[in-house]
């Protein structure tokens, strides 16, 4: 009777295994993923600041900061639009989710970096025709 018991158990743990590991393959997939874009996104903000002569880390932290304001923005928006709709939340996994938010924070991060580039380039051009 034991053994029966233990090859049940043996099938339990197998499956657990199975499906844990593939999970934690995908959270770091996901993660890995999350941090090259945190990298770029940093990395843009930080050359613009260098080349402007402000504060380089600063700026690299806001920039991935509006990322991740325009990624929570949007998966509230999401969650509300839901909600009107009576759409349960079981039907979207987290990965689809973040999906579709990630196309606003990275729009976020792309307007505010235009809107600091072309601010910084007017603040430069004034203070070069005060020169001349």
């Amino acid at each position: 009777m034991q053994a029966g018991y233990i090859g049940v158990l043996a099938l339990v743990l197998r499956s657990f295994a199975k499906n844990f590991w593939r999970g934690a393959v995908n959270v770091i997939y996901r993660a890995m993923l999350g941090l090259l874009f945190i990298y770029w996104i940093g990395k843009a903000f930080y050359i613009l600041a260098e080349r402007n002569g402000k504060n380089v880390w600063g700026y690299a932290v806001l920039g991935v900061a509006i990322y991740y304001g325009g990624l929570l923005f949007t998966a509230v928006v999401i969650a509300i639009i839901l909600a009107i709709f009576s759409v349960s939340f079981g039907t979207f996994s987290d990965f689809l989710i973040t999906l579709m938010a990630f196309p606003f924070g990275l729009l976020g991060g792309w307007i505010a970096y235009r809107y600091l580039e072309g601010r910084w380039e007017g603040v430069a051009k004034d203070n070069e025709d005060e020169v001349r």
